[in-house]
């Protein structure tokens, strides 16, 4: 992802979850690089996690550590 607010294609990279190599958003359980397949396991957790990165406040919350 480019930055908050902005969706785009991203290089494929290795999914810190199952290890597959694609496109991947740090949407996992601790904000992991995580791929399509892995998010579709807990979508409430994704979701959360897709809102928290799109707003902002998960970069507030790594900043701030």
């Amino acid at each position: 992802m480019s930055g908050p607010g902005i969706i785009m294609t991203e290089p494929a990279q290795m999914c810190e979850l199952c290890g597959v190599v694609e496109e991947c958003r740090p949407y996992g359980p601790n904000n992991e690089q995580i791929c399509f397949s892995c998010g579709r396991k807990n979508p409430e957790v994704t979701e959360q996690r897709m809102i928290d990165y799109l707003s902002g406040s998960s970069l507030s919350r790594i900043l701030i550590k």
